[in-house]
């Protein structure tokens, strides 16, 4: 049973940092969308003086306009604030899960209902969660008697999304400063 207590615990912390990363990226579009908006609305604002320095700053603002309006569409459909809600919900009910393993008569039961419930995180929660526990804070992980360790990978793919995010949320900035 401590091998499904474990399971429980380390699934909270998990879909803890996966209801981090939604929230993330919620927080990050919207930014991302208002400052693209801002930056259209500065340029129409000082269309004149920017036509005679601009070849095409008609359609380029018509691009950036629709490019704007498809984004938000897109990140809509995303519904990032959503997902940590779910995410937030399945670990509240997991905790609670934890808190009472003791007197669950059918634990494993109870916990595939909740995983059952809710989606699932993806497998970079799992690995940054490892990579948190093990390199970052340098706390053991185990899942019954098996030590559980952070890979070279991991930590290779955790900086690779790290940069690919910022450069991701930063390259129409410099499009639009270029343009």
């Amino acid at each position: 049973m401590t091998t499904l207590k474990d399971r429980i615990w380390i699934t909270a912390k998990t879909r803890m940092l996966s209801e981090s990363r939604f929230n993330s990226y919620d927080v990050a579009s919207h930014l991302f969308l208002t400052f693209m908006s801002f930056l259209v609305i500065v340029a129409t604002v000082f269309s004149d003086e920017l036509r005679q320095s601009v070849g095409n700053f008609k359609e380029i603002t018509v691009v950036l306009t629709l490019f704007i309006f498809m984004a938000s569409l897109i990140v809509y459909g995303f519904k990032f604030s959503e997902k940590a809600g779910k995410h937030r919900d399945c670990y509240l009910k997991l905790q609670e899960l934890e808190l009472n393993f003791d007197k669950q008569e059918d634990a494993e039961k109870v916990y595939s209902e909740i995983l059952d419930r809710y989606p699932n995180h993806a497998e970079r929660d799992y690995h940054d969660f490892i990579l948190k526990r093990v390199l970052i804070e340098k706390k053991s992980l185990t899942i019954g008697d098996s030590k559980i360790t952070w890979t070279c990978w991991m930590l290779a793919s955790k900086v690779f999304r790290y940069i690919s995010f910022w450069l991701l949320l930063i390259a129409p900035t410099f499009l639009v400063a270029v343009l």
